[in-house]
């Protein structure tokens, strides 16, 4: 009896106890999510600097896995977010925590951001680093057994990032961004990492990678397409006084290295950039590229191979302007801005830690083992401007076509063929072979066919006081220099050719007879032809190539002709060129007694033929106009005159030269920052305003045409036979140095025939 009572009290209390343990582990299970929540809030800023808010939290037990929505991480001692994300999930193997394996299936940010600030060296999350990667000085010894753990799989699904640098100020944001790195180990020292993401500013990367942590060996499969580079600019200002860069960027490469070994890469592929413009501080665009494709067959800096099958360079462009303090590109220079902490300018500029590491392949390797198969710039252009003379020079090289089917190391010789047009008239073909172990050592063999010889006058007129009025020029010349010793063999031919009457307003640089010259030179069809030989030391310092090419330019220059209207000129008197065009200055309103006796001619053409119809159609560099017009009103305001000038006082502005050194200077004393590397044309052109003196120059070129028009409706030429008007062609071909009146002559039977 007494044995079955204790028995009965015994189920009592283990069933209270089943009851207490059960409830404890239900109180566990309900209660353990919400008192986790709380101890992480309240002792996150004790134990981080930093505190941490959930919106709700998910603590299984019995499965391992913990949820977490709302998950934010605040900036230290703020209340601005430093990192948040809709969902954090993990989940752990609990049965192998007791044989000290801690294995993790998942661990997964959904749509997480954080933003990452960096002030010189340090970031906003140094403060995390200073706390939790400095050890405690009394620590216990580590244990020597391993440490085993184990992630099947890491994710980061549609994460945003943005950073932000405050030297120089920028901000980048990446956004869509997603990566995984699977089976992840203790024992398992590779890594394979993949990730997609996009640039608010423009551009998608795509990277596959492995990497070995044992070894340090890494492979990247790298995507990129059309990364934007212009919001990248602001570090190029730290090197180029630059208001844009612009370019997109496109990459499939596959590129292997070593760790250990930073500037040991190997690669392949191809590389793009598009749309590629650099626009200086005068809002001035100074060289731009449509496309460049660069297919990589093998790049090892390591065994020194540099092996590209293809680069092709799509329109490029370039623009030279030269002055008498420099160029163009000069005015760009500059040197990053002192700072009191140097480190922080490398550390944070992406164009300095780029050239520290190119620098750091080339010091390493020299690039001895090199080819490409094929080598092609296309439709190229330059154009030079020079500034140093009496007049502006403006010479351009256009549809510019280069191609070298191949580029070796091993190869005697390296074979280049080019072609372009000069000035829009002229056609340049040229071969160039290169010795690639000397690059010094080079044979040209070059032609130029076509060449307009007046594009030339603003020499003419500096060194020889002449212009010439008209004339077509072929040269052709084969230059070779090897060991440094020039031979070149040039030859002119200029058909057609007439000087003009030597300007007497300024005193040139030499004083030549070149009328007479040209009259001696030239054979009984009016041409010239010139065979010049030059030969010399480059490392003579008294030889000098710029000379060279002035004695090939200067006689071209001297070689102008008459262009063939023999027969209207035959037939109502003058001279061929009366009926080609009527010749204007600079800001001329008025018909001269010269163009009236053109203008008669013209008239008694139109009268004794009425089938012609007479078009006279206006071609003005409006940019030239407006300088002169600006100089015009520059040196009024210099003498004190007003906008209504009389003889007298158009006389006294003529006196002024552009380049006399009181006029520059009162124009620099009128422009709050004059630059030396604009020109004084530049200058007035800033001092008067561009919305003035084009309102001033389409006035002009009204009043032009009406003078012509009045002064042949007075000579009885019918009002249906005469068209005047301004050319619409952007570059129209018969643009020259100074206005001028296009004649085209049409008969009713050619009008009827369109």
């Amino acid at each position: 009896m007494q044995t079955t009572l204790h028995m009965k009290w015994l189920k009592r209390i283990l069933f209270f106890l089943l009851i207490t343990v059960v409830a404890a582990f239900v109180l566990l299970f309900i209660f353990i999510s919400p008192i986790s929540k709380w101890i992480i809030e309240k002792y996150s800023v004790e134990y981080t600097g930093r505190q941490v808010k959930i919106d709700k939290l998910w603590v299984n037990l019995f499965t391992g896995s913990v949820s977490a929505k709302g998950f934010k991480i605040y900036e230290a001692k703020s209340d601005k977010i430093f990192f948040q994300t809709d969902e954090l999930y993990a989940h752990i193997i609990l049965h192998k925590i007791p044989a000290g394996e801690y294995e993790l299936t998942d661990i997964k940010f959904t749509q997480p951001q954080v933003t990452f600030i960096q002030k010189g060296t340090r970031f906003n999350f140094s403060d995390l680093v200073d706390r939790f990667a400095t050890p405690d000085v009394g620590t216990v010894p580590p244990n020597n057994k391993p440490f085993k753990w184990k992630v099947d799989n890491f994710d980061i699904d549609s994460a945003v990032i943005i950073y932000t640098n405050t030297s120089p100020y920028n901000t980048i944001k990446i956004q869509n961004c997603s990566l995984t790195i699977p089976d992840m180990a203790w024992d398992n020292p590779a890594y394979s990492i993949n990730t997609d993401f996009d640039l608010a500013s423009g551009g998608h990367f795509k990277a596959r990678s492995s990497f070995n942590k044992s070894t340090l060996i890494y492979t990247l499969q790298l995507n990129i397409h059309q990364f934007n580079i212009n919001p990248w600019y602001v570090y190029l200002k730290d090197y180029l006084k630059v208001n844009s860069l612009d370019g997109l960027v496109s990459t499939d490469l596959n590129i292997t290295g070593n760790m250990h070994y930073s500037s040991a890469i190997a690669a392949s592929g191809n590389m793009q950039v598009e749309k590629f413009a650099i626009i200086d501080n005068v809002n001035d665009k100074l060289t731009s590229i449509n496309k460049v494709d660069i297919q990589i067959d093998s790049v090892n800096t390591e065994k020194n191979i540099y092996h590209f099958a293809t680069i092709t360079v799509d329109q490029p462009y370039l623009k030279l302007e030269m002055y008498k303090e420099g160029y163009n590109f000069n005015r760009l220079v500059t040197s990053p801005a002192a700072s009191t902490d140097t480190s922080s300018f490398t550390y944070s500029n992406i164009f300095q830690l780029m050239a520290d590491y190119i620098q750091e392949i080339t010091n390493d390797y020299v690039a001895s083992n090199y080819n490409a198969d094929k080598f092609i710039v296309q439709g190229g252009q330059f154009v030079f401007y020079d500034y140093t003379l009496h007049e502006k020079f403006r010479y351009s090289m256009d549809s510019l076509n280069l191609l070298s089917d191949r580029i070796s190391n091993n190869s005697a010789k390296i074979y280049v063929d080019a072609s372009a047009v000069l000035n829009r008239s002229g056609i340049m073909t040229a071969k160039m072979d290169i010795n690639p172990k000397d690059v010094k050592d080079f044979d040209i063999d070059c032609s130029m066919k076509d060449i307009n010889v007046a594009d030339f006058n603003p020499y003419t007129k500096y060194y020889v006081a002449t212009p010439f009025l008209s004339g077509i020029g072929d040269y052709a010349n084969k230059t070779t220099v090897v060991k440094r010793q020039l031979t070149s063999e040039n030859v002119l031919v200029i058909n057609k050719i007439i000087a003009g009457k030597k300007d007497k307003t300024f005193k040139p640089v030499y004083n030549m007879p070149v009328r007479l010259a040209v009259s001696i030179l030239r054979d009984v069809h009016g041409d010239i032809k010139l065979d010049i030989p030059v030969a010399g030391s480059l490392d003579d310092p008294k030889f000098k190539w710029g000379k060279v090419v002035w004695k090939v330019l200067g006689n071209m220059m001297v070689k102008a002709a008459t262009a063939p209207f023999r027969l209207l000129a035959g037939a109502f008197g003058g001279k061929e060129d009366d009926y080609k065009e009527v010749d204007f200055d600079y800001l001329q309103t008025t018909v001269t007694a010269v163009q009236q006796k053109q203008l008669d001619q013209l008239a008694s053409m139109v009268k004794n033929k009425p089938e012609i119809k007479l078009e006279l159609i206006q071609v003005v560099n409006q940019e030239d106009e407006m300088e002169n017009l600006a100089i015009c009103y520059a040196k009024s305001q210099y003498l004190g005159l007003g906008d209504s000038l009389t003889d007298a006082e158009q006389h006294d502005i003529s006196s002024v030269a552009t380049d006399d050194s009181d006029f520059i200077q009162y124009v620099d004393s009128m422009l709050k920052t004059p630059s030396p590397y604009l020109s004084t044309q530049e200058k007035c052109v800033l001092l008067i305003g561009k919305e003035k003196l084009q309102q001033s120059v389409d006035s002009i070129m009204k009043e032009r045409n009406e003078a012509v028009e009045h002064y042949l409706l007075q000579q009885k030429v019918p009002q249906g036979a005469l068209f005047i008007h301004n050319t619409d062609k952007p570059n129209d071909p018969n643009l020259g140095n100074f206005p001028k009146l296009i004649i085209n002559v049409a008969s009713d039977e050619d009008e009827k025939k369109e």
